[in-house]
């Protein structure tokens, strides 16, 4: 991906291990803007180390992952990021997408669950009747269906 300013929404955040043995945080995003790399999947390692710490810290908190247990947890949906992506070369010339640049650009609230559970779902009256019960609503005597 070529570099410069994206926007994306953070799709997950699991716990790493480097081939060396260092502990991190691996991020998940998935870009939104610009939309012709609309799809596209980035990643922001953040790392376990004393020397490292102080920023995983501040990037994991801009998330709400201010303590560990946090990190078993499912990502919170609806997290939108803006990152700056820079190019960086590897030892044996291969180009890789680096992120200088991590914060949160909105948290939008997930829909409401239309369907909210039933605070007393004990009552036989709140249940949606099976097929061919008696209880069924809307029908005749002859069980033809009545109004709409």
């Amino acid at each position: 991906m070529p570099k410069g300013k994206y926007k994306a929404k953070l799709s997950s955040c699991e716990p790493i291990t480097a081939k060396t043995g260092t502990p991190g945080v691996k991020l998940t995003l998935v870009v939104v803007e610009p939309v012709e790399h609309a799809g596209r999947k980035l990643w922001y390692d953040l790392w376990l180390t004393e020397l490292a710490m102080p920023s995983t810290k501040r990037d994991l908190a801009k998330i709400g992952i201010t303590y560990f247990e946090h990190l078993d947890l499912p990502v919170p949906d609806g997290i939108f990021v803006a990152v700056q992506v820079a190019l960086r070369n590897d030892d044996d010339g291969t180009e890789r997408n680096k992120i200088t640049r991590f914060d949160v650009d909105r948290k939008e609230q997930p829909p409401p669950n239309p369907f909210p559970p039933v605070p007393d779902a004990d009552s036989s009256d709140q249940k949606i009747p099976s097929p061919g019960s008696r209880r069924q609503r809307g029908r005749g005597a002859r069980g033809k269906r009545k109004g709409l």
